[in-house]
């Protein structure tokens, strides 16, 4: 018994320490869910990671950057929001079991100076037990530690996948695939790269 509570207690430890590492964000928010949970993010041109974690808590750390500058600003979700109004907004759906986050396109005309460009990027601890879907057209996904399915597709940027076991569909269409230990079904799709074996993954 004693032994058991010691593993818990250092589990708990591991898990909070990773989440206090996180500082260079914008903002954040966490929901209670519940296994099998489903996380579905879809953007533009956003970073997507995808960690995964012993607790029933999804947290979602928001960076958001001028592209010009490239360096995460300190900004809040209302103040996001009034920033990018009639420009793009994040659209969230979230349930016990799932969250869906969307960046939707709200210009109805024109474009966006590049001086006044803002990006959006994630990174997300959620439950081991969740299936993923991250779309992304132009920035990288990593996702670790998952034993579920995962689905990721980039247009322009690399794929990292560490540590998961399920059933895998990576797609790039410029950039790389990087796997380490890795099994399951893994199908992967390369326009413009190649697929990058690492120590201890499939196909080793």
């Amino acid at each position: 018994m004693i032994r058991t509570i010691y593993l818990l207690v250092i589990i708990l430890i591991a898990s909070f320490s990773a989440l206090a590492q996180e500082s260079n964000y914008s903002f954040k928010e966490s929901f209670k869910v519940k296994e099998p949970f489903n996380l579905k993010i879809e953007s533009n041109n956003s970073n997507i990671e995808v960690v995964g974690h012993d607790t029933n808590e999804v947290v979602v750390f928001y960076t958001i950057t001028k592209k010009l500058e490239n360096k995460s600003i300190k900004i809040t979700k209302q103040e996001l929001a009034d920033l990018t109004k009639g420009h793009w907004k994040l659209a969230i759906q979230n349930k016990s079991n799932s969250l869906e986050i969307k960046v939707v396109n709200t210009r109805k005309d024109g474009f966006t100076k590049l001086e006044d460009q803002i990006d959006v990027h994630f990174k997300v601890y959620t439950p081991k037990n969740t299936n993923t879907q991250l779309i992304s057209n132009d920035g990288n996904i990593k996702v670790t530690g998952l034993a579920l399915n995962q689905k990721c597709i980039t247009n322009d940027g690399d794929i990292y996948l560490t540590n998961l076991k399920g059933k895998i569909y990576a797609n790039t269409m410029d950039g790389e695939i990087l796997l380490s230990k890795v099994t399951g079904d893994l199908e992967t799709i390369v326009d413009d790269g190649k697929v990058v074996y690492l120590s201890d993954s499939n196909g080793q």
